[in-house]
């Protein structure tokens, strides 16, 4: 399991029961530095290079897995606040630039393929995308942060769904923060959504996965595993860091395949928004096999967090 520790300039690598086992990176500016780094990928091919954003140095870097420095992609000119990260089927690196609300699609070899997205409120536009995904069509699904909703391209960046807070319909909550956000087996949006993790039906409404609780107490990113676990990543202002996996059934959410698709609104109007093989990765975790003796009891682990990076 590979894990972002953003506030101490690195990557740190665990076994699937929590053991320590290293870490990646150092701060700096380098070309090998890491300052600030957000989320963390693996290349779809056989080296499963380990792709990382690094925000304060606006660009993307790449790394093998015994931690060797590959390269670095990207200058100010390219990103401004590098976050979000996925990597698609084709291994196409598709990136959130938070500061200038765009997703960069990037060939493998760092050339830019196409961007698209502006600063804004209406359907096509974003506000703060931190955290975006790639389901199984290779569509780019988006937490647009700032608009409360969430966001599907194709990778030529032409809209073909959103929800907004309205579409979610927690009737109990004024307002609701998007976090990490990733795809099931099956397709469905898990997103984290304030203190809670929620799956998105066809039609956007919300139903609870993962609840305050449940344990948890502040979800930032998460993950999905093809052996049925959902991998959060917790941190709060007190420096509580912890990383917990859950038991997740997909079974438990099928009755949602037959709810019908929201239709595609009008893209000219405003959108009227009022309120993270056996390996993968999403919004800062990146995660292998998990062993089979887990159970649906939460396995939690806490992260180091002191500033020695020695």
């Amino acid at each position: 399991m590979i894990v972002v520790d953003t506030d101490n300039d690195r990557l740190q690598i665990f076994s699937m029961g929590g053991d320590f086992l290293r870490r990646i990176g150092e701060h700096g500016s380098l070309p090998h530095h890491l300052s600030q780094p957000m989320c963390v990928a693996l290349s779809r091919d056989n080296e499963e290079h380990i792709i990382v954003t690094d925000s304060v140095n606006a660009a993307v870097k790449i790394f093998k897995q015994n931690g060797d420095f590959i390269v670095a992609y990207g200058d100010n000119t390219m990103f401004e606040f590098p976050c979000g990260l996925a990597v698609t089927s084709h291994n196409y690196i598709v990136v959130s630039d938070v500061c200038k609300h765009c997703i960069i699609v990037m060939h493998r070899n760092g050339e830019v393929r196409n961007t698209f997205g502006n600063y804004g409120d209406k359907i096509t536009d974003l506000d703060q995308p931190y955290f975006l995904c790639v389901d199984q069509e290779d569509r780019i699904i988006i937490s647009d942060f700032g608009n409360t909703s969430i966001k599907i391209f194709n990778i030529d960046g032409i809209i073909l769904q959103y929800f907004t807070q309205l579409d979610f319909k927690l009737h109990n909550e004024h307002y609701v923060t998007l976090h990490g956000i990733t795809v099931d087996p099956d397709g469905h949006i898990v997103v984290i959504g304030n203190s809670s993790v929620y799956i998105a039906a066809n039609n956007g409404r919300f139903w609870e996965v993962l609840l305050p609780s449940d344990g948890l107490f502040s979800p930032r990113g998460i993950a999905y595993s093809n052996t049925g676990h959902l991998i959060i990543t917790e941190y709060d202002e007190h420096h509580k860091h912890q990383v917990s996996m859950f038991k997740y059934n997909t079974d438990d959410f099928y009755s949602l395949n037959s709810v019908p698709a929201l239709k595609l609104r009008d893209s000219s109007k405003s959108s009227n928004i009022s309120g993270t093989t056996a390996k993968d990765s999403v919004d800062g975790i990146t995660y292998g096999e998990l062993p089979s003796s887990l159970d649906s009891e939460p396995v939690r682990f806490d992260m180091e967090i002191s500033t020695d990076t020695s």
